[in-house]
C-alpha cells in the first residue's frame, strides 16, 4: 500500500525555523546590547599603559630623537661584568584591578621584579613567579606597577655586539592580555678568550694537567695584556705575545700541579690578568675561568661492580687503573671485607695490561659467586685489593649482587 508523501508538510517547518531566527535577531537588537565582557573592544579603558620613562629626559621627546617608544630601553654601552637595571611604569587605566599573570624575560641573563601599590600606597611587592595560577601582583585602578628589569652581562652569551632583548608581560585584562617590553645592550668586552675558559679534565691527585687558551684583544679597544695578579695555590701561568697575529693575541698556559689544594671531585678557580691602557693605568682586570676534576690516582671501571646471581659461576669484573702516566703497580691480594659475606665469593685478579717486574697499569679483579642460590636478597659488600706500590697501600671497590630470578 502506497503512503501518501510527508512533502507538503515541509515549508511548516521551515517557516517555524525563520521565525525563530527573527526572534533571536529582535532580542540581540539596539534595545537589548550583549554582554560588555564578551568582546575587548566592549570593556572601557585601556588596561595597562606604559608610560614615558621620567628619567629619559626631553630631548628624547624631540623631533631628533624621533618617536617617543615607552616600551623601550637603551642600555648602550656597558662594560662586560656589569650589572644594569630599568624600571618600567605601567599604569592601570582600566575600571577594575587588573592581575600581572607573568613576567617572561627572553634571556636567561634577564632578571625580573614587580611591585605597586595598595590603597592606603603601601608599597606590594610581587611574587617571583606565578604559582599554581596565582598572579604576580594586582595593580588597582589608577596605580602603577613597576616592571623592574636585570641585565646580568656576566650571564648574556653575545659580547661586542648589539643585543635587543625582549619580555613578555602577560595580564588578564582584556584591553592588554600581553605588554611587550624591549631593552637594547651592547656588552663592551676588550679580550675574546678562545676557548672560554680553562678545562683541564680529570687530573689524579698526584699528576698534573696542562692547558691554553688564547686571549685575543677585540676591535674598538686600546689595551695590552700586562702581568698575572693572582692565581689559585698549585696553579702556574706561562704567557707569550704572538707577534704574527693579524690582531694582538696572547697564549695563556696554566699547569695543574699536586701542590693544588681542594676535595675530590669538581674543581673551580681562576686567572686574574692586570690589563693596562696606553697610559699605563689599569682597567678591569681580565678573568679567565679553570675548570678540573680532580681524581684519585687509581680508578676503577665501572666505580662500583653490579651483577646479577642468576647462575652458579655468576660474576662480575672491574679494571683498576692508573691515572698517572707511565705508572705501574702490582695487586698483591683481593678479598671481601666483610667475613660473614665472604664464604659467599670467590675472587681473582689479573693484569689487564703489558707486565714489568709483576707489575702493570691496569688491573682486572674479579668477584664470582660460589652458588648463586645462596644469595636470595641483594648482597652490597667491599672489595678490597691490597697492592705492591709505594704511593698506594690499597684500593677498595664497592659490590652490589642481586638474586637471580
Amino acid at each position: 500500500m502506497h503512503r501518501p508523501s510527508s512533502s507538503p508538510r515541509a515549508p511548516r517547518k521551515r517557516a517555524s525555523t525563520i521565525l525563530s531566527v527573527l526572534a533571536l535577531l529582535v532580542a540581540c537588537g539596539p534595545d537589548q546590547p550583549a554582554d560588555p565582557g564578551e568582546t575587548a573592544a566592549d570593556v572601557p579603558g585601556d588596561g595597562l599603559v606604559i608610560l614615558v620613562d621620567e628619567d629619559a629626559g626631553a630631548s628624547d621627546a624631540s623631533l631628533d630623537a624621533g618617536p617617543v617608544r615607552p616600551y623601550y630601553h637603551d642600555f648602550g654601552r656597558v662594560p662586560d661584568g656589569e650589572v644594569v637595571s630599568h624600571v618600567f611604569r605601567l599604569e592601570n587605566r582600566d575600571p577594575n584591578p587588573v592581575a600581572i599573570l607573568a613576567v617572561k624575560p627572553g634571556c636567561g641573563c634577564t632578571l625580573s621584579r614587580v611591585r605597586t601599590t595598595d590603597a592606603e600606597g603601601n608599597l606590594v611587592r610581587g611574587a617571583p613567579k606565578s604559582v599554581q595560577g596565582k598572579p604576580l601582583v594586582t595593580v588597582l585602578p589608577g596605580r602603577v606597577a613597576e616592571v623592574e628589569l636585570q641585565i646580568d652581562t656576566r650571564i648574556l652569551s653575545s659580547k661586542n655586539v648589539d643585543k635587543t632583548l625582549t619580555t613578555l608581560v602577560t595580564t588578564d585584562s582584556p584591553n592588554s592580555y600581553y605588554i611587550t617590553l624591549e631593552t637594547h645592550i651592547f656588552a663592551a668586552k676588550p679580550f675574546h678568550i678562545v676557548p672560554n675558559g680553562l678545562n683541564f679534565g680529570r687530573v689524579p691527585l698526584a699528576g698534573e694537567g696542562v692547558k691554553s687558551c688564547d686571549v685575543v684583544r677585540a676591535p674598538g679597544f686600546d689595551v695590552v695584556l700586562g702581568e698575572l695578579l693572582s692565581a689559585p695555590p698549585g696553579i702556574r701561568t706561562e704567557i707569550s705575545p704572538d707577534p704574527d697575529a693579524p690582531r694582538p693575541l696572547w697564549r695563556v698556559t696554566a699547569f695543574f700541579t699536586p701542590e693544588v689544594e681542594g676535595p675530590l671531585g669538581r674543581w673551580t678557580g681562576r686567572l686574574l690578568f692586570q690589563v693596562l691602557r696606553p697610559d699605563g693605568t689599569e682597567a678591569k682586570p681580565l678573568e679567565i675561568p679553570l675548570q678540573a676534576d680532580r681524581s684519585p690516582d687509581l680508578v676503577p671501571d665501572p666505580l662500583r661492580l653490579v651483577f646479577v646471581a642468576d647462575e652458579d659461576g655468576a660474576a662480575g669484573e672491574v679494571v683498576l687503573s692508573s691515572l698517572l702516566p707511565g705508572h705501574l703497580f702490582g695487586v698483591r691480594d683481593l678479598r671481601v671485607t666483610d667475613p660473614e659475606l665472604a664464604p659467599l665469593f670467590e675472587t681473582s685478579f689479573e693484569p689487564a695490561g703489558s707486565v714489568r717486574d709483576g707489575r702493570s697499569g691496569s688491573w682486572t679483579l674479579r668477584l664470582r659467586v660460589q652458588h648463586a642460590g645462596d644469595v636470595r636478597e641483594i648482597v652490597r659488600g667491599e672489595l678490597l685489593a691490597t697492592l705492591d706500590d709505594p704511593q698506594h697501600e690499597s684500593v677498595r671497590v664497592v659490590f652490589v649482587v642481586h638474586p637471580g630470578a
